[in-house]
Parts: structure tokens; C-alpha cells; sequence
């Protein structure tokens, strides 16, 4: 609740609302009570002198005088208050907030305080004012002060709030000779009317109660030692006038990242001998990061960018707080204005192009390279490409691009043996792709055959000879992809080197072979090789001589053509089939598939009389069931075999 009363600094007492209608009133002096004629309110002066004023109300609820954020609601309430002598006081830091008071901190309404200018009589006279709906807004307004009411008081809510207001109580506009002040500026800071209780900008709180004080707030809560709003005082006519500079320009300005120059801040000055002479960063959230000319060009002192995440934490949104001079010596005045500016996403951002790649290492068939971080004024870098070529002769570019690489450094696989690359790379994000960097060079290792093949050993039969090895010790750094073999008789020419079937890469690749067609009583040497994907090995040497075999074809004649199962069966992948003949003639003996396809001619040719037997390798075909067929002279046998691999 609030105390509707008026405090006389003549009395030193309160006087009721309704005393300056009463013609007595008991005043209470000591312990006594005594009953005084109440003489007229209104001073008299021989001679009362007049000024008039231009009033200039200037909201400054921004960051700065709210650091944790401005409410979106945020406005001043109508202006209300009076113009009077010091026998009234409407309220004042330490005093208890009338009904008044109370009504314009709470809601902004301003019948009560008017009745209680009102009911002051000939000591105040009633100045109301009403304002945009804005945090920043400006009210101008004229007021009339004399001699004998020379006083200006003055409040506004902060709204939404439970109970807080900006004002001024009391403030004289005659100078120490009692001479009108030509101009004056005065800040307006926070105060909390001791009426309802609450911390935040919210309306409808709980009474105080008991009632409290008016207290200022400023630098405490919610407030910081910046002003909320600003008052200035410019004298009309009568004595000479001096202007404050006024700003005519933009208020607000919105600049693209990276630019230095924000715009030109514009202020005059009304005065025809005065002209605004310069101007300088007052304060402000964020007046360290800007810097303004004499002429008023307001930069920042480093460009802005507007993916940083120091400036990102700002939402892009800057407060600045600049003075205007003008005037020279006792006519210097100056005025202040909260600039507000605004950065925008240039969105053509770019990385910068790479710096020249290093190769970290080589195999005989990798590259790992590596690069520095480039520059980048845009959103954060998403991956890297990359491409390479051949050096010498210089080949086409082979680009890997989409790689999701986000680290600085990368291994490309698939390339030749001791042979020089050109690699380059190039930075992505979100508003575009840098140029690829300068080459750098790396050549891979010159690439290592497999070492000799151990434990080669040759076993002799009829016309052939089994081979069987193990794996070399040295695989050259690469997988062992096959072998290879070739021979000669001795005292003669190696042949070429033949590729043994089914000796690919894996635990379970052949490490044995037959070599069949030889001639007995012969010595044959036989190299066996490794390969890999750098070529053939160095090769085991074995020498094997094959032995004299005693003719038995004569032997116990077969008394008819015959034809034996194949052994082993099933069999992979080499089998021996056997045949006997009762005289000697041409044989053909051939394998087909199921669909009748012919897929092996074992023996066309005419046979002497005999048991004989040729070995079939189908290294080459796939597995399944497959039919030999021998035909000799009028005698046709078939069989059948299973290959299984």
C-alpha cells in the first residue's frame, strides 16, 4: 500500500493531498500540537521571470544497461510529472511512494499521481507526456518553469516490471546565480518503488509488504551502471540559446561480414554559429571493437565474421554507444546515441586453397600424404578432395572427391611400383570449394619379388616328374599370387616359364605339380618361381634323372580292348586313366562334358599292344561329372569321371 502524501521541505512535515484546499491544518512539532493559519501556497515575487524548455526523453534499454537481455515487450510508460517550487515533493530516493507513485511503478497509470499534482495547487503544475512503445524510444516535449515554481520532476515505469521506474525527482534548472541553465543533460537510472515484491521484468507480483522505500536498483539485479534513458534541457528564446548537436542519421546499420567500414553516423547542430565538430565511441556492450572518425565514419577495429563463435555468442548484433560534439569552448555541447549494428552472412565463403601437401610415407603401392589446416572465413570445413596423377610421363587426374575426410591427412591406395604422383587437395564447406593447392611429389616403393621357393623336391616316374615345395620365406611385401615353373634336359635350353594351376594366394593353393610328357633315361632340371604383383621371384633349381622302364606293354596281352576307372575319383585336379589294347592300331581317347562337348583329347594316335596309361589335369575346367570315351579300331568304351575342387 502506498502513503498518499506530499513532503514540504518549508514544513518539514507532510501535508495531506487535500491540505492546499483546507485553510488550516495541525502540524505535529515536538509533543505539541498547536493550530497554525495555513498562509497561501504560492509564492509571491515582485518580479517572476519565465523560461521555456525543450524536453528530450531518450530511452536507452539496450545490453548495456540490461546486460542478461532485453525483454520483448520492453517500453517506458507515458511520462508523468510536474513542474513545481520546494514546498511540494513528489517523491524521492529514501521516501515512501505515494498512491501515485505506486500507481505509475506498477501500471504505468498516471490518474492518481495527476490528482496529487493536482491537489498541490499554485506549487506544481501537471506535465504529461506519453511515448512510443520501444526500449529506445524518444519523447520531445516543451515545459514552462518560473522563478517561483523553478523545479522539474519526472517518472516513467519500466515495463513490464513489479514495481520499478526511471525518474528524476526535483531537479533545478537555475543555475548557482539564479540564472536559467542554457541546456543541461541528466541520466536516468533504475529505482524500485518498495511497493510489490519480484526480480524479473514480469507484472501482477505480491505487495511488499510492509511497504518499503524507494530505492535505486541501479548496478544491482538485473541493472547495470548504465543509464536506462537520458534527459536533456535546451532553453527557448529569452537568454542565448546554445543547441545540444542532435543525431539525423540512422540509428541502426547492417553490414556484411568481413567489412571493416560499418557506415556514417550523422549528427547538426541547430545553433547557426555552432557545427558539430567531431565524434567518439562513448560505451557500450561492444564499444572496445569499434572505432569512429572525426567526420563520424564508425568502423569496426577488426572485421567481423559472422561463423566465429565470438561473434556468433552475439548473434551477429553489436551496441555502440557514440557522442556527438559541437560548439567550441563554453558553447561545447555533446550527445549521445546507442548505435545498433547488425552483421549479415556474406555466404560465398569459401576455404582458402591448400598449402602444397607432404608425403608422410610410401609403400610400393600407397601414398599417405598430409597438408595444413587452411584459412576459412566461412561455416567450418566438411571434408576434403583429392586427386592424383603420374608424374613423369604426366598422366590424367584421377579426382576422389565426396571422401567425408575431415582430418588433415589421407593414404591413396592402388598405385604402381617406384613411379613419382602429383597429389593435390582442396577444402569444402557448406558455401563453397577452394581451389586445389599446389602439387606436392611422392613416388612409391620400387616394388620386391618373392623369395625362392623352399624344400623343392622331384620324384621320377614313367615319362614324368611330381614337384612339390613350400612357400618362400620371403614374400616380397605382397601376396603370393601363383607359381611358375619351367625345365630343360640337361646340357640344354630352359623352356618359358608355364604357370602351375591352382597355385593362387591362400593357405590352401597348390604347392605341387606333375610335369608329364618327359622321355625316360633323361635328366631334366627344374626351376619352380613365386610370383607376385611385382613379377616372379628368384627360382629353387632341382635336377632329377628319370629312369629306364621295362617295356611290359608285350607282357600278358590284354585279350580285348579295356578301358579302367580313372584313379583317384572323384579327383582334383589330376587323374590317371588306363587303357589296354589286344594288338597294336590308332586310339583315340577324349573327354566331354554332359552336353556333349568335347574338352580334352588325351591320346590320338596309333598304340602298340599293351596295358597303357595317360594322366588327365583339368586344372582349366569347373567341377562336375565329365565322360572319357576310347575308341580303338571297331571298339568304343565310355566312363565316366567327377572332377571336385
Amino acid at each position: 500500500m502506498a502513503t498518499s502524501w506530499l513532503f514540504s521541505r518549508r514544513f518539514g512535515g507532510h501535508i495531506p493531498a487535500w491540505a492546499s484546499v483546507y485553510p488550516f491544518i495541525h502540524i505535529l512539532s515536538g509533543f505539541s500540537v498547536v493550530l497554525v493559519a495555513l498562509m497561501t501556497m504560492t509564492p509571491v515575487q515582485a518580479q517572476t521571470t519565465s523560461a521555456t524548455y525543450t524536453v528530450t526523453f531518450q530511452g536507452n534499454w539496450t545490453l548495456d544497461s540490461t546486460p542478461d537481455g532485453v525483454v520483448s515487450s520492453a517500453h517506458f510508460t507515458t511520462l508523468v510529472g510536474a513542474v513545481h517550487n520546494d514546498m511540494v515533493t513528489f517523491w524521492e530516493s529514501g521516501g515512501t511512494a505515494t498512491s501515485g507513485v505506486e500507481g505509475v511503478a506498477e501500471l504505468g497509470s498516471t490518474g492518481t499521481f495527476a490528482s496529487e499534482v493536482t491537489a498541490a495547487g499554485a506549487n506544481a503544475s501537471l506535465v504529461e507526456q506519453s511515448i512510443g512503445g520501444s526500449p529506445t524510444a524518444t519523447a520531445t516535449f516543451e515545459i514552462e518553469v518560473t522563478t517561483d515554481r523553478p523545479l522539474f520532476t519526472l517518472l516513467s515505469m519500466i515495463g513490464p516490471s513489479p514495481d520499478w521506474f526511471v525518474g528524476v525527482s526535483g531537479l533545478s534548472l537555475l543555475d548557482a546565480q539564479n540564472q536559467w541553465v542554457s541546456s543541461r543533460e541528466v541520466d536516468l537510472f533504475p529505482y524500485d518503488a518498495g511497493t510489490e515484491d519480484g526480480s524479473e521484468f514480469t507484472l501482477s507480483n505480491s505487495a511488499t509488504s510492509p511497504q518499503g522505500t524507494i530505492t535505486s536498483i541501479k548496478g544491482t539485479g538485473k541493472f547495470s551502471d548504465e543509464p536506462m534513458a537520458m534527459l536533456s534541457f535546451e532553453l527557448q528564446g529569452g537568454q542565448a540559446t546554445n543547441a545540444a548537436p542532435a543525431f539525423t542519421g540512422s540509428a541502426s546499420f547492417s553490414v556484411r561480414e568481413n567489412s571493416v567500414t560499418v557506415g556514417t553516423v550523422q549528427a547538426t547542430d541547430s545553433d547557426d554559429a555552432d557545427s558539430v565538430t567531431g565524434y567518439a565511441i562513448e560505451a557500450g556492450a561492444d564499444g572496445a571493437l569499434f572505432s569512429i572518425t572525426s567526420g563520424g565514419t564508425l568502423r569496426f577495429r577488426t572485421a567481423p565474421n559472422y561463423e566465429d563463435s565470438q561473434d556468433a555468442d552475439r548473434n551477429n548484433r553489436y551496441e555502440v554507444r557514440v557522442r556527438a560534439t559541437s560548439g567550441t569552448g563554453d558553447r561545447e555541447l555533446s550527445a549521445v546515441q546507442t548505435i545498433v549494428v547488425t552483421v549479415t552472412d556474406d555466404n560465398t565463403e569459401a576455404p582458402d586453397e591448400p598449402d602444397t601437401p607432404s608425403v608422410l610415407s610410401a609403400s610400393t603401392s600407397s601414398l599417405t600424404v598430409s597438408w595444413d589446416k587452411p584459412g576459412n572465413g566461412g561455416p567450418p570445413i566438411t571434408d576434403y578432395d583429392y586427386r592424383y596423377r603420374t608424374n613423369s610421363p604426366q598422366g590424367n587426374w584421377t579426382e576422389v572427391t565426396n571422401t567425408a575426410i575431415t582430418g588433415l591427412s589421407t593414404t591413396i591406395s592402388g598405385l604402381s611400383d617406384n613411379t613419382a604422383y602429383d597429389v593435390q587437395v582442396r577444402a569444402k564447406n557448406a558455401e563453397g570449394t577452394s581451389d586445389w593447392s599446389p602439387s606436392g611429389v611422392g613416388t612409391t616403393q620400387a616394388g620386391q619379388v618373392a623369395g625362392a621357393p623352399q624344400n623343392l623336391q622331384a620324384v621320377a616316374g614313367n615319362s614324368e616328374v611330381s614337384l612339390t615345395w613350400d612357400a618362400p620365406n620371403d614374400d616380397g611385401g605382397a601376396d603370393i599370387t601363383g607359381y611358375a615353373y619351367r625345365y630343360k634336359k640337361s646340357g640344354g635350353n630352359f623352356s618359358d616359364y608355364m604357370d602351375i594351376p591352382d597355385s593362387g594366394p591362400g593357405g590352401a593353393n597348390t604347392r605341387s605339380y606333375t610335369v608329364t610328357g618327359l622321355m625316360n633315361e633323361q635328366e631334366y632340371v627344374f626351376h619352380v618361381r613365386a610370383v607376385n604383383e611385382h613379377g616372379g621371384g628368384a627360382p629353387s633349381e632341382v635336377a632329377v634323372m628319370l629312369p629306364a622302364v621295362v617295356n611290359t606293354e608285350n607282357q600278358e596281352l590284354p585279350a580285348e580292348v579295356t578301358l579302367s576307372g580313372n584313379y583317384p575319383n572323384p579327383f582334383n585336379p589330376e587323374t590317371t586313366i588306363r587303357y589296354g589294347l589286344p594288338k597294336a592300331g590308332e586310339v583315340r581317347l577324349a573327354v566331354y562334358n554332359l552336353l556333349g562337348q568335347e574338352v580334352a583329347i588325351l591320346v590320338d594316335q596309333s598304340k602298340s599292344a599293351g596295358h597303357h596309361t595317360v594322366r588327365f589335369g583339368a586344372g582349366n575346367l569347373p567341377s562336375g561329372v565329365y565322360v572319357y570315351r576310347l575308341h580303338a579300331g571297331n571298339e568304343t568304351i565310355v566312363r565316366t569321371m567327377m572332377l571336385v575342387k
